[in-house]
């Protein structure tokens, strides 16, 4: 793509408006999920809600809050952000629910806890490669006390 400051690259998601500025970025928006985040890998990015404003630089992860407007900026390996583009998925110090909603996402899949399961209790940090949810499951249960089975096309998890 060309630059041209006539018509800058703008991208619209979840109240934040991403003017790019020569780049190579990842924004993560979900309608279920309460933040929206921006890593920038090349170039800048402008980024812009309805109360403020950031210009990012390389190795930044901005974290806008939909509930409360606010925007948090922190220094990042931003590389690690873009595994998904090669089939391998990174997670640092994620919650579980939040690894399950990925996993979901990702392998189109409908992944439940059972009503015993302990939530905020299980936190991971490493990469899942690119064997299916199949894998990503067993690497979490050899990582941890969950374990899961599938009931009717749904995966459901339990703790052992």
């Amino acid at each position: 793509m060309t630059p041209d400051k006539e018509r800058p690259f703008v991208v619209k998601a979840a109240g934040l408006e991403i003017t790019v500025l020569g780049t190579a970025f990842d924004v993560c928006a979900y309608k279920d999920d309460s933040e929206v985040s921006v890593v920038l890998l090349t170039g800048k990015v402008d980024v812009a809600s309805e109360s403020d404003r950031y210009v990012m630089q390389p190795d930044e992860k901005l974290v806008y809050d939909r509930n409360t407007g606010t925007m948090q900026v922190g220094k990042v390996y931003s590389k690690e952000y873009v595994e998904w583009t090669d089939g391998n998925l990174r997670f640092e110090n994620e919650s579980l629910e939040n690894i399950v909603k990925v996993l979901s996402r990702v392998y189109n899949v409908k992944i439940v806890f059972d009503s015993a399961f302990p939530e905020g209790q299980y936190f991971f940090t490493g990469s899942i490669g690119s064997g299916g949810i199949t894998n990503a499951l067993d690497i979490l249960s050899m990582t941890s006390s969950l374990h899961y089975e599938v009931r009717d096309s749904v995966i459901v998890l339990h703790k052992k």
